[in-house]
């Protein structure tokens, strides 16, 4: 659901796992969908970042290969 202060709220909540991963000495990732929120979540302590998900990195890869082949069909 999208709406007017949702962004704020994801950021508040990644901010209170950031302090819990900092107090516990534990790492933390994210999956992000730009390099402008993987920066985000790097300055504020994310060590795993994950530039994809399964479903993006897929059909990316499918629309490559369809693409080299177009001439073909």
């Amino acid at each position: 659901m999208a709406g007017p202060g949702r962004y704020e709220r994801s950021l508040d909540a990644v901010d209170r796992i950031a302090a819990a991963c900092r107090t516990h000495g534990k790492q933390w990732g994210a999956v992000t969908p730009t390099p402008a929120y993987a920066s985000l979540l790097i300055e504020k302590g994310c060590t795993l970042i994950s530039p994809t998900n399964d479903v993006k990195l897929i059909t990316s890869g499918l629309a490559a290969v369809k693409e080299s082949f177009k001439e073909l069909w």
